[in-house]
């Protein structure tokens, strides 16, 4: 253990010190790379104009170039270095072939308007019909200073990409080896690819009406590559408005249990395999895949949804129908009530007025009215009916009306006659 002590940490110091140095001379010799094969103009780090050496301010943003003796400069400060130093010890820099009307050109500042939206039920259904893929590959994370050395898109219809655009783009910067470690990318690479001017016409053809809002671009952690892709058109006088939809926030809401949502997670989460990571059309491509894949869960969502908002309403429907039944029974129940309540009313009056009407009328004879006489047919006394004679006579019934219709001569030894039947007689 002593020993590994002894020798490890003076061993680990040395690499590390190599490891300084190494960097140290790359960063001076990155420092060096602004000036033109000419040795008469500069390069503005801050708009990517190419100036002449004589002015220090550039002629398009303004930017104050300070002059410098020394070629130990920093990353503002830039010494003219001479053709030959260019060519051996700087490959970014622009080959005299390649310089055309672009160089010292004056542009006009490009309008660009950036807008990130919800990823909502509407845009779901929009992109599910079309939308681009997008993204970058830079010389570092300031979108002011550095710059996209690759680019690429990809144009996904119904969930399938069908359309692909993918170019190197020389920045006329170096690449740190910071960048190069990440995404592979050299210097010589870029050495030998079309400029800013040359790759942009194109990628605004494949883009189309991307650049007027119609078709939705989407990106991971999407803010990064708008930035330098807007500060790219600026730069270049073109105008245009981007609406994109970012893949890392959708995962973040959707997928909430992940570790992390970096893009390789998701699309390991997801099933997605991205064959060649951190390059542009690679990785735009997974991106696009990622979002088919949550525009199919939202679509499946949103149907899900529709189905249950279908059956609330068919219940709502069913019980409002039932409701509705209710009420019409309670209101034949009421009316039915209502009818017989008037229907006793009218027994009732109708009763009264019969009770008053008997009051004012004679009563009814209960049955004829005989007449007890004697042989001679002297009326002795009138009774009401034959049943009254004979209770109180105690003359059978039968015979009385026997007598009083002449088939007898005598009951209980008077005659008889029906009073109706009755000349005019005297009563005893």
């Amino acid at each position: 253990m002593e020993m590994l002590i002894l020798f490890g940490i003076p061993i680990l110091i040395i690499i590390y010190a190599a490891y300084k140095i190494k960097r140290d001379n790359e960063d001076n010799h990155y420092q060096n790379h602004n000036t033109s094969t000419e040795n008469n103009t500069w390069y503005c780090h801050k708009c990517g104009t190419t100036n002449s050496y004589d002015n220090s301010q550039c002629a398009n943003c303004g930017f104050q170039h300070k002059k410098s003796n020394s070629r130990q400069t920093s990353a503002l400060n830039y010494t003219p270095l001479s053709k030959k130093e260019i060519d051996s010890t700087h490959p970014v820099v622009i080959r005299t072939e390649e310089k055309s009307s672009y160089e010292n050109t004056q542009i006009e500042r490009g309008n660009v308007s950036v807008q990130r939206i919800m990823f909502d039920d509407d845009i779901v259904f929009q992109t599910s019909d079309r939308y681009i893929a997008f993204d970058v590959e830079t010389t570092g994370l300031n979108a002011d200073y550095d710059r996209i050395i690759e680019v690429g898109a990809v144009l996904f219809e119904k969930g399938e990409p069908t359309k692909t655009f993918s170019s190197l783009v020389n920045p006329k910067i170096p690449v740190p080896v910071s960048a190069t470690a990440i995404n592979h990318i050299t210097n010589e690479m870029v050495m030998r690819a079309p400029i800013e001017e040359q790759v942009y016409p194109e990628l605004i053809s494949f883009l189309e009406n991307a650049l007027n809002g119609e078709t939705i671009i989407c990106a991971h952690n999407a803010s990064f590559d708008m930035k330098f892709l807007s500060k790219a058109f600026e730069r270049l006088g073109y105008n245009a408005t981007i609406i994109y939809v970012d893949t890392l926030s959708i995962a973040r809401y959707m997928l909430p249990d992940l570790d992390n949502h970096k893009q390789v997670t998701v699309a390991k989460h997801l099933g997605i395999v991205n064959q060649n990571a951190h390059r542009a059309v690679s990785d735009a491509k997974v991106c696009g895949q990622i979002l088919s894949h949550f525009i199919e869960i939202k679509l499946i969502k949103i149907k899900e949804a529709e189905i249950k908002a279908a059956e609330r309403a068919e219940n709502r429907r069913i019980k409002e129908e039932e409701k509705r039944l209710r009420q019409e029974a309670s209101q034949k129940a009421k009316e039915e009530r209502q009818r017989l309540k008037q229907l006793k009313e009218e027994e009732k009056q109708r009763k009264i007025i019969e009770k008053q009407n008997a009051e004012h009328t004679p009563p009814k004879p209960i049955g004829r009215s005989i007449i007890q006489m004697d042989d001679d047919l002297h009326i002795i006394k009138q009774y009401d009916s034959v049943a009254e004679a004979s209770r109180e006579i105690g003359v059978n019934e039968k015979s009385i009306r026997e007598v009083a219709k002449g088939r007898q001569k005598h009951a209980g030894g008077f005659v008889w006659k029906y009073a109706d039947e009755n000349d005019n007689h005297d009563v005893d």
